[in-house]
């Protein structure tokens, strides 16, 4: 008899210690104080983004289907990341001849991204106008673009 109550005791003794044991180290250590492991500090982080730059290349002709005003631009990603999709948009510039400058949208587009150091040429056609051509101009946008400031090119007559 004495035997089955040392038994008893000593097995509920071990599960009391094994109790204690799971609970205390939660109340042993603070979760903040002067003893609380300090936060490691934050590392800079490097982010590559990528870069459009819009061209001019000065060459111009007339296209002889319908005698507009062909102007081509060179559109790059100067930066160090990949672009994702790339929204153009094309404008003429004209004046009527009330010498009252106006602006007609001629071209917009999505083309694929660029990798690092790629371009490709686009081309903005000014139709034919009684009015008088200015100008023709190309914006390019990107999601994250580094720089948007070199994003337009003009090309003047």
């Amino acid at each position: 008899m004495f035997r089955t109550i040392r038994t008893r005791f000593a097995l509920s003794l071990a599960v009391t210690a094994i109790a204690a044991m799971s609970v205390v180290p939660a109340y042993a250590a603070p979760a903040d104080g002067p003893q609380a492991p300090k936060p490691a500090p934050a590392q800079p982080s490097v982010v590559f983004q990528p870069d459009l730059r819009v061209n001019t290349t000065g060459q111009r002709w007339v296209r002889s289907s319908d005698h507009a005003t062909v102007h081509r631009f060179k559109v790059s990603n100067i930066g160090a990341a990949g672009s994702g999709a790339i929204a153009l948009k094309g404008v003429c510039q004209f004046t009527d001849p009330n010498e009252d400058l106006f602006n007609k949208t001629v071209m917009t587009k999505v083309i694929g991204g660029l990798q690092p150091d790629q371009s490709t040429f686009v081309d903005v056609a000014c139709p034919l106008s009684t009015n008088i051509l200015q100008d023709a101009r190309l914006t390019a946008g990107t999601q994250n673009d580094l720089d948007t400031s070199n994003n337009t090119a003009i090309m003047p007559l």
